[in-house]
């Protein structure tokens, strides 16, 4: 063999051989260790803040006949880890009409809803601004959201929501429909 040959061959072995007990090196037993080795591993969780909600029903509906009244409820439960938030309530498109179609709907709008009238609006209690939101109009999407709770609580806060409704005597038949956006924002 070539001394260069040799001299690579030397090298490539010793580097092998390096290698190999290097992992042996990095773990090697304490001989004179009179105590279990320890090793300290810290566990760490970030929190971030957050807010929830739900709704004990997906769909609100009532049945009716004209010049009548009617309403429908269920609760909308809201969760904050800061310990405070707001939930507030607009129309998820356009106006907040209940439509039927273009020349068919029922108006939102504030006040006592009575048979005879053809209009229907909202009443929430449980929320901290419960007397501002008795029989109020259910705001457009492009409106100023209606708030309905705005401030602090322990755990959920649970704000019990009522839909109210009245038809006119000449109401014409059919599904009177819109959908709401209920959204609570940590404060």
């Amino acid at each position: 063999m070539k001394k260069s040959t040799k001299i690579v061959a030397a090298l490539g072995i010793a580097a092998g051989i390096g290698i190999a007990a290097l992992p042996l090196g990095t773990f090697a037993l304490d001989p004179d260790a009179t105590s279990p080795a320890t090793k300290d591993v810290e566990v760490e969780l970030t929190i971030s803040s957050g807010v929830g909600i739900a709704s004990s029903k997906n769909k609100c509906d009532a049945e009716m006949l004209p010049n009548a009244t009617a309403t429908c409820a269920h609760t909308v439960t809201i969760a904050s880890n800061t310990g405070s938030a707001k939930l507030e309530v607009a129309s998820k498109e356009g106006d907040s009409n209940l439509t039927k179609d273009v020349s068919n709907y029922i108006e939102s709008a504030a006040g006592e809803v009575a048979a005879g009238t053809s209009k229907w609006n909202i009443t929430a209690t449980g929320g901290t601004v419960s007397s501002a939101v008795t029989n109020a109009a259910v705001p457009g999407a492009t409106d100023t959201a209606l708030l309905l709770h705005s401030g602090t609580f322990t755990g959920d806060k649970v704000v019990n929501i009522t839909y109210n409704f009245g038809t006119s005597a000449s109401q014409v038949a059919g599904v009177y429909s819109d959908i709401l956006t209920y959204t609570v924002t940590a404060l």
